[in-house]
């Protein structure tokens, strides 16, 4: 018959790929996954480019050639295209690190092969894909469309799932793909629907494979590759330890709420006394020594609270919460909390204050009160002789913005130069062996500093090894009125006159329920309130509160969280399911958890409002006074 396909593409095709797999051989680590994969799909092109020659001469010289060494030799063509379409598929799957989805297509290909591979073992028998008469000439059978169709197609997938995931790639990179795509598929097509005597898909798939392994194949790139690969590893650890770390978080959350409110619940006893003794006493000595014991426990209750706030800022659910306060009120509290330390050490405890600066502010007295109250606890604690100057000055920065200035001054140890750039490190305590003998946990100033700086103001210390220490911080805050706060020792020596204490309100026909596992709590509930003359019944536990709210109508239930039989928020669940008297009663949970996002979870949960333990006399009956009716108070007072 004579040679009727032009073979020389095909022929250059395969001197292409020998080169191409000689090069691999030699320069490709074959340790590597990814460059086996490779080497494969080179081997299977060259493979299949040399029996695309051989078939092409084979089927020109077909009246001499025996038929079943043609169907043979075309078998194995058509087999190794398919073996290297499904390769293909498998390597690109590697390039791009497929989606779950993309395994499953890869399997059904597979399958879908291998059906294919045992179609052609079966076709040598049948002529159901292909054949050859008796003279030697190409005979399409029923099933001939599936040669090309199943390979192709696989080999597509391949091709698609590359140029899909393109932005694993640079430009340069994005390109090769491109052409390489442009490249393979257009050799088919050609060759396919307008001149199939020439040998091109396999050509054109070897030039295709050779830009491959010249953009994506290079060591630049597989050292980039294996980077990624490395840095894809580093992101799956720190995943792993950001989850670690957040379970830890989590726990330490729980420990701290469990902690707060096995410590909190005591406080709240001894403080909740010692505030009757305060009210109900009228000994000089006892009053002093009750005194000391508020001075102390408020001083515990400060080292809680710094605990707690450090867990708060570490997580970033620190929250300010302003409001109007009194500045001479705040600096009266910081004063007396902290007077009767400084008188049992013997140090002078002194005040100055601008009088010119306006009492009535607006920000978050709270944490103003424990930023001075750390800065003096600090004072007293590395001064042994001297002075402690608690300072207050402002600037005017508008007619209703003022930047409060304060300042702790103090004749104590000093701090170094060096030390000074450490001294608001958390669990810093400087010079620890020297002062081992002074108590402190290394919180105070480290959180003193976090809430200056989320109050948007500024802190710094000048400090004299061995002469003493100036504290400072700005803080930004607004001028709810201009009256000025006066002369600070002159205030407060007229509102410290003695007299005896007086209840804010009174409404004897109100009913009021406590419940509250800790006996003692009770008491001090019932005591503190007592003089307001509204009524109290007491609860020692969920159930019991249960059975006295079918009976009796309340105005008001102040429900403690963690009690051992049933808890606050299952009792509040309960009670609102049942209904009755008290469906629409408020219900203030009482609770020692003073963890960040507390209040938000309770009253998520149906609660009313939130009341912290220790809780003072004041705070309860203007806790109580939100919600009781207003035709039920008799009097208030001043």
């Amino acid at each position: 018959m004579g040679l009727q396909y032009n073979i020389w593409f095909g022929v250059s095709g395969v001197i292409f790929m020998v080169i191409l797999v000689v090069y691999l051989r030699i320069s490709y680590s074959m340790e590597s996954k990814r460059n086996h994969e490779f080497f494969k799909v080179a081997i299977y092109v060259l493979l299949a480019d040399t029996f695309d020659v051989i078939t092409a001469i084979t089927i020109s010289y077909g009246a001499v050639v025996p038929l079943f060494l043609n169907v043979t030799l075309n078998t194995c063509y058509f087999v190794l295209n398919a073996l290297l379409s499904y390769q293909f598929l498998r390597y690109s799957q590697l390039c791009v690190k497929g989606f779950l989805g993309e395994l499953k297509v890869a399997l059904g290909y597979r399958i879908i092969i291998d059906a294919y591979l045992a179609l052609l073992a079966v076709n040598m028998f049948t002529g159901w894909m292909f054949g050859f008469d008796k003279q030697g000439a190409y005979v399409h059978g029923p099933l001939y469309y599936l040669l090309p169709v199943i390979p192709y197609s696989c080999f597509f997938m391949g091709v698609l799932r590359m140029v899909r995931n393109t932005k694993e790639y640079d430009r340069q990179q994005k390109v090769s793909i491109f052409a390489f795509s442009i490249l393979a598929l257009s050799g088919a097509v050609v060759q396919i629907c307008f001149i199939p005597d020439v040998l091109l898909t396999m050509f054109t798939l070897s030039l295709g494979l050779i830009i491959i392994l010249f953009s994506l194949e290079t060591p630049d790139y597989q050292k980039l590759m294996q980077t990624m690969d490395e840095l894809q590893k580093a992101k799956e650890e720190a995943e792993e330890a950001k989850k670690r770390a957040e379970i830890a978080s989590q726990s330490k959350s729980t420990f701290l709420a469990n902690m707060s409110h096995e410590i909190r619940t005591p406080i709240n006893a001894v403080m909740g006394m010692n505030e009757m003794i305060l009210r109900e006493c009228s000994e000089t000595e006892i009053i002093e020594y009750a005194r000391n014991i508020q001075s102390a426990s408020t001083g515990l209750l400060a080292l809680i609270n710094d605990i707690l706030d450090i867990s708060k800022i570490e997580s970033g659910k620190m929250e300010l919460v302003p409001g109007e306060y009194s500045l001479f009120g705040l600096l009266r509290d910081c004063y007396n909390m902290i007077s009767v330390q400084m008188k049992g050490k013997n140090l002078e405890f002194v005040v100055e204050n601008e009088t010119m600066i306006p009492d009535q502010l607006y920000g978050d007295e709270v944490r103003i009160r424990q930023v001075i109250f750390n800065l003096l606890t600090n004072a007293y604690k590395y001064t042994e002789k001297g002075r402690v100057t608690l300072r207050v000055k402002h600037k005017r920065i508008s007619k209703a913005d003022i930047v409060l200035v304060i300042s702790v001054e103090d004749t104590g140890i000093g701090v170094s130069e060096e030390n000074q750039r450490r001294l608001f490190d958390t669990f810093e305590r400087i010079d620890e062996k020297k002062n081992h003998n002074i108590e402190g946990t290394g919180l105070g100033l480290a959180i003193t500093k976090d809430l200056v700086e989320l109050m948007e103001g500024e802190i710094g210390v000048i400090s004299t090894l061995e002469k003493g220490s100036l504290f400072y911080v700005e803080i930004p805050q607004r001028a709810v009125k201009d009256e000025p706060i006066g002369n600070f020792y002159e205030r407060y020596n007229a509102t410290m006159e003695t007299k005896r204490y007086r209840e804010k309100w009174r409404a004897k026909g109100a009913r009021i329920l406590v419940v509250d596992d800790v006996e003692t709590n009770l008491i001090v509930a019932k005591n503190l309130l007592k003089n307001t003359g509204i009524q109290i019944d007491t609860a020692n536990g969920g159930r019991k509160c249960l059975e006295m709210t079918a009976e009796n109508a309340y105005h008001l239930i102040l429900l403690d969280h963690m009690m051992p039989d049933m808890d606050g928020v299952e009792t509040l669940h309960r009670l609102k399911e049942r209904g009755g008297v008290n469906a629409n009663t408020p219900v203030v949970v009482s609770t020692a958890n003073a963890i960040s996002g507390a209040t938000k979870e309770y009253l998520e949960e149906g609660f009313d409002d939130y009341i912290m333990k220790p809780a003072t006399g004041k705070e309860l009956e203007e806790m109580v006074l939100k919600f009781l009716p207003e035709e039920l108070i008799e009097e208030k007072n001043q």
